[in-house]
Parts: structure tokens; C-alpha cells; sequence
């Protein structure tokens, strides 16, 4: 296993993109332990690694937002399956139970 930055960065792409998070520490604590003794690195190589951190910041925040979304959509049927806030004629808010028939959809 090849602990130069540039392949830990690329490592860190392919779990980001597969979605395995689990892997996130480990490669975390081979960048920790890789950048205390890292080599100089020529401008090219630089760039190289700053782009590459920079795709993965992105994507990151992608997921981020994405699993965000997740649970704000996991609350919603959460609510939903608690019953339904609806307003009478009066404009007053009202709660409807939810059927607790044992074959309703969740």
C-alpha cells in the first residue's frame, strides 16, 4: 500500500464515490501519518495534490448535503407516520392520528 499523498487522495476519492465512509478514519490517519515525514514536492506535484484535495472537499460536501437530505426526508415520513396536522373550517390547527392498521406502507 503506497502512502504517497496522491494515492491516499485518489483512495480517498474512490471511498467517497462508493459511499464506504467506514473508510474515511483509516485514510485520515494515513494522511496524518504520511504528512509528518512528506517529501518536498515540485510545484507540478503540489498542484496536483491540491486539486485532488480540492475535488475530494467537494465531494464531501456533496455527501454531506446529500445524507442531510436524507434525514430531513426520514423526519417528514417519521411525521407522516405519527398522523396529519391539518386546520379546520375555523383555520384552527388540528391533528388527525394515524391509522394504525398493521398493513399501512411506511
Amino acid at each position: 500500500m503506497s502512502d504517497s499523498l496522491p494515492s491516499i487522495l485518489t483512495a480517498l476519492r474512490s471511498a467517497i464515490l462508493a459511499g464506504d465512509l467506514r473508510q474515511l478514519p483509516a485514510l485520515a490517519e494515513r494522511l496524518s501519518t504520511m504528512q509528518e515525514a512528506m517529501p518536498p514536492m515540485s510545484r507540478n506535484e503540489a498542484q496536483a495534490a491540491r486539486t485532488l484535495a480540492e475535488d475530494n472537499a467537494t465531494l464531501l460536501r456533496a455527501s454531506l448535503s446529500g445524507l442531510a437530505a436524507a434525514r430531513r426526508r426520514l423526519e417528514q415520513i417519521r411525521q407522516a407516520c405519527a398522523g396529519l396536522t391539518t386546520y379546520d373550517h375555523g383555520g384552527k390547527r388540528r391533528s388527525l392520528p394515524a391509522d394504525d392498521h398493521p398493513l399501512r406502507r411506511f
